[in-house]
C-alpha cells in the first residue's frame, strides 16, 4: 500500500503543477492516502508497521504541499487545504474500529485557509468532519442547504471565535486527545451491539465469496464430473448464502434502527441539474509538454514526520 500512495502523490502532484499553465482556473482535488488504515486492519495500530505507515504519509502529504508552495510561488495563487482522517484505530489487531474506544472515535480536521496567515498554529476544537462539506462549498460560492451538520470553518462564528493560540501547539493537542473518552455506558453497549450485527453479515458474505472462487477454481479445470458438481455447488452456495446474508442484513437494518440509527430526509428541494462545467481529466493536464515539474528532491520519508519527536 505504500506503493499505491507514492502513486496517488505522484498524480496529485502532477495535477497541481499542471494549474500553474492555467492559473485562471478555480481547482479542486480530493487525494487519499490508504496505507495507515490497511497497516492498522494488518497489524494492530500499536505496531511497528502502523508507525512506519504514518511516516510515509507524513512525507506523502509534505511532498503534496511542497508542490502546492511552488504553483503558489509560481503564479500567486494560494490555496485552502484541508487534511482530515475519518476515524482511528485499536491498538491491537482485531476489529480495527466500529466500536467507541477514544483510539477509535478520536479524528482530527486541519484547515488552512488561502490567504489568511492569522490563524497559522492555532488550534480550534470545534473543527468536525461535518464541516468539511460546507467549507469546500462556500470557498467555491455554492450556495449551501439548510439541512448540513457542519458549517463553514472560516465563517460559521461557533467556530471561529473557538479558535486559540497555545504557548505549545504541541502540549495543547496531547491535552485535547486526552479529552477523548467513552460515551456514556447505555449508548456505548447500543453502539457496540450495532457494530457487532452489523459485521456479521459482512463476515459471512467473505466467507461465500471464498466458497464461490474455490469452487470456481474447480470449474476452471475441466475436470470430468468434478467441475460439473462444482458448478452446481456454486448455485446452491449463491442462493442459500446470499439468502442468509440478505435475512442477517435486514436483521442488523433493524438492530440499528431500534438502537438509534435513522433516516433524515432532506429539507431543501432538490438542487438542479449540472451543467456544462468545464473539467479536464488527468491524461489531458499531462498530454503537455508545458507542464512544469520541479526538482522536489529525493526526499527521506521517515525525517519528514519524527515520529519519536511526536510521540514524546
Amino acid at each position: 500500500w505504500a506503493d499505491t500512495d507514492a502513486e496517488v502523490t505522484s498524480q496529485t502532484i502532477a495535477q497541481i503543477l499542471a494549474t500553474t499553465t492555467n492559473p485562471n482556473i478555480d481547482n479542486f482535488i480530493f487525494s487519499y492516502q490508504v496505507q495507515a488504515d490497511e497497516a492498522g486492519h494488518a497489524y494492530g495500530g500499536g505496531s511497528a508497521e502502523y508507525a512506519q505507515a504514518v511516516i510515509n504519509v507524513g512525507g506523502n502529504i509534505q511532498q503534496i504541499l511542497d508542490a502546492v508552495a511552488y504553483a503558489r510561488a509560481e503564479t500567486g495563487d494560494d490555496w485552502s487545504i484541508i487534511i482530515t482522517t475519518d476515524h482511528g484505530h485499536q491498538m491491537s489487531l482485531g476489529f480495527g474500529h466500529g466500536f467507541q474506544s477514544p483510539n477509535e472515535t478520536t479524528q482530527f480536521v486541519i484547515f488552512d485557509q488561502a490567504g489568511d496567515n492569522a490563524t497559522d498554529g492555532s488550534q480550534n476544537l470545534n473543527f468536525s468532519i461535518a464541516d468539511i462539506t460546507p467549507t469546500i462549498l462556500q470557498l467555491f460560492g455554492i450556495p449551501l442547504r439548510s439541512d448540513f451538520d457542519g458549517a463553514p470553518m472560516f465563517t460559521d462564528p461557533n467556530i471561529v471565535n473557538s479558535l486559540v493560540s497555545p504557548v505549545d501547539l504541541k502540549e495543547a493537542l496531547t491535552a485535547a486527545i486526552a479529552m477523548y473518552g467513552y460515551p456514556n455506558i447505555g449508548n456505548d453497549l447500543a453502539l457496540g451491539l450495532r457494530t457487532v450485527v452489523a459485521t456479521i453479515p459482512y463476515l459471512l458474505n467473505g466467507v461465500v465469496a471464498d466458497i464461490d472462487k474455490f469452487l470456481q477454481s474447480i470449474v476452471d479445470q475441466d475436470i470430468f464430473l468434478i467441475s460439473g458438481l462444482a458448478e452446481v455447488g456454486q448455485q446452491i452456495n449463491a442462493f442459500f448464502g446470499g439468502l442468509s446474508v440478505d435475512v442477517l442484513q435486514l436483521a442488523a437494518g433493524g438492530v440499528a434502527w431500534l438502537t438509534g440509527a435513522g433516516r433524515i430526509e432532506p429539507t431543501d428541494a432538490p438542487l438542479p441539474p449540472p451543467g456544462s462545467a468545464e473539467f479536464t481529466g488527468l491524461e489531458a493536464l499531462l498530454a503537455s509538454d508545458t507542464v512544469p515539474a520541479p526538482d522536489l528532491g529525493g526526499t527521506d520519508l521517515a525525517g519528514l514526520l519524527d515520529l519519536t519527536a511526536l510521540a514524546g
